[in-house]
């Protein structure tokens, strides 16, 4: 079997984080940092942002969306509804961090196609935990393609 432009296996992996907190943003990025996880991460106020982001540069590189819910002109569930249903963008794990805990979020969560749920956790210390256990299965354990 062949490779070409597809990767399976990622030690690397580039974020694009949808949140309109930026105070969160900031968390998220000392939280990846204490992670060592660096590199090239990009940061969006809204799902409208990162969509446009997304179609102007598709990614080139093992990819991952982290998608808040709750964010002004495109929420996350609209966004992932866009994202899944455009052939060259479905492939890309989606993640939700958000503050909700509802199961009734959590499911549609997985209905609309997300990969994985995590409530924002309250202090930086599990925040720090969260992005380890991603960084643990979606960079050292997950194959991840990469059209």
């Amino acid at each position: 079997m062949t490779e070409n432009k597809s990767t399976f296996l990622a030690k690397s992996i580039r974020l694009l984080i949808a949140d309109d907190d930026l105070d969160d943003q900031l968390l998220i990025q000392h939280a990846l940092e204490e992670n060592d996880w660096i590199g090239g991460h990009l940061y969006f106020k809204n799902g409208e942002e990162l969509l446009n982001h997304l179609h102007r540069h598709p990614p080139q590189e093992p990819t991952m969306i982290v998608l808040d819910l709750n964010m002004p002109k495109k929420n996350g569930w609209e966004t992932i509804i866009e994202i899944k249903k455009n052939s060259q963008l479905q492939h890309i794990p989606v993640l939700f961090l958000t503050t909700s805990n509802s199961e009734r979020d959590i499911i549609k969560s997985y209905q609309l196609g997300g990969n994985t749920f995590f409530t924002k956790p309250t202090h930086f210390g599990e925040l720090t935990a969260v992005i380890k256990s991603i960084k643990e299965y979606w960079s050292n354990r997950a194959a991840i393609y990469n059209k």
